[in-house]
Parts: structure tokens; sequence; C-alpha cells
């Protein structure tokens, strides 16, 4: 098995960063999370990875107006992450 490429998404590192711009003038305040793209592992999609999840196994979509995430598990390699050969 090959080394997986770093995540595009997080450059490597496993964490998002953001800025929050707050509801009243002021001092910015930065804040950190995990990638979701990566789950914070700072790796991308290996070869053995499902081509259609990128090796997640599951994507997110915000459909709630409070913004919380739905999870919706990848139906081409059934939330396993892997690449599924016939």
């Amino acid at each position: 098995m090959s080394e997986k490429p770093p995540c595009t998404s997080c450059g490597g590192s496993g964490k998002y960063t953001f800025m929050d711009f707050g509801l009243v003038p002021g001092p910015l305040e930065q804040h950190e999370s995990e990638c979701i793209s990566c789950n914070g592992t700072g790796k991308g999609p290996g070869p053995d990875d499902c081509p259609e999840c990128d090796g997640r196994g599951k994507w997110w979509t915000c459909s709630h107006p409070d913004d919380t995430p739905d999870v919706e598990y990848c139906k081409a390699c059934h939330g396993t992450g892997k690449r599924v050969t016939a």
C-alpha cells in the first residue's frame, strides 16, 4: 500500500482555521476545528480509498436552519471508505 498524500483542504495539518466576525464591532476571534475533508488525519485519499467519498465513508450536508450537519453514509462503499472491487 502506498503512502497517502497530504489533504488538499487543510494542507496536511488536520485542522481548519476560521475567523469569527461576531455580531458587534470589535476584535476578530480565530477558531480552529478538525478538518472535515480528512477527519483530522491530515492525509488525502489514497489509491485504495473509495473514489466517491475520498475514503471518508460519509459526507456531511447542512439542511437544518441551525447548521447542524446531517451525516450521510457513502452508498458506493457502504460507509467503509475503501474501494469496492466487483
